[in-house]
């Protein structure tokens, strides 16, 4: 605590925009479009994701137009690199949880301000369960300027029922990437689907919270069934993580 309160003391201001939170890459694309705009960015990530990010192309259109990527080991080092921005940005709920113990700091005069950037399950369900890290993150939402959100409607009924402030609903960030980041892939006779979604069919984590799932096996099983029926020519590469990916590998050999 002693080591994190004198980074604060002692900052020095380098990023207009710090970004903290990965799904599926869009922290990168985000960063990619603020940097567009002449803004200094950086994206920050866990060290153990080094090897995803170390060949990414940070193409510019300009000699300004460029983001750093940068990682942190432990929760000191996370403390003492993102107070060096202007600005945080946390996808999901990313900030109250990597703090941890340590969250109390954000409350220091020097500490900078947090927008949360937050979809799906976070706030559509996970919001309204009854535990420690729910009222975390209740209680940072409702303390932080800005509360970037979509239009989900369970978020919604949580944001009214929790009375949280400073709620702001835009189009999700980073989705709109520029063409020149994707390298030009070779001619197939194929369609290739990528499937990166957190598979979930609400059976492992089927809690009275919870109101929807990822309906990852309806699609499985229709794509294998458009395949069979010769209705399309494609193939699907699925991500092997979250509580239900071991269904899903179930699925995949009976319906073959």
């Amino acid at each position: 605590l002693l080591s994190a309160t004198k980074s604060l003391l002692h900052q020095e201001i380098k990023h207009d925009i710090i970004i903290i939170g990965d799904i599926v890459g869009v922290d990168l694309t985000f960063a990619q479009k603020l940097s567009e705009n002449h803004l200094n960015v950086m994206v920050l990530r866990p060290y153990k994701t080094k090897s995803e990010t170390d060949n990414y192309d940070t193409r510019k259109t300009s000699e300004n137009d460029k983001f750093d990527v940068d990682y942190y080991s432990d929760i000191s080092s996370f403390i003492s690199k993102i107070v060096k921005g202007r600005l945080i940005c946390s996808f999901t709920a990313t900030f109250p949880f990597t703090m941890g113990y340590f969250y109390p700091l954000k409350f220091l005069p020097r500490f900078p301000p947090v927008v949360n950037i937050s979809t799906g399950s976070i706030t559509g369900e996970f919001l309204s369960t009854n535990s420690k890290a729910a009222w975390l993150f209740e209680h940072h939402l409702n303390t932080s300027p800005l509360n970037w959100m979509v239009e989900y409607p369970h978020s919604l009924k949580n944001f009214i029922r929790k009375k949280i402030k400073n709620v702001h609903i835009w189009p999700f960030p980073g989705m709109h990437t520029c063409q020149d980041q994707f390298e030009d892939q070779p001619d197939r006779d194929y369609i290739l689907f990528a499937h990166t979604a957190r598979i979930d069919f609400k059976i492992n984590d089927a809690g009275s919270h919870r109101n929807s799932s990822k309906g990852n096996d309806r699609f499985i099983k229709a794509f294998i069934r458009a395949n069979k029926e010769n209705k399309i020519n494609a193939k699907c590469v699925i991500t092997n993580h979250g509580p239900d990916a071991k269904e899903a590998l179930r699925t995949i050999e009976n319906e073959h």
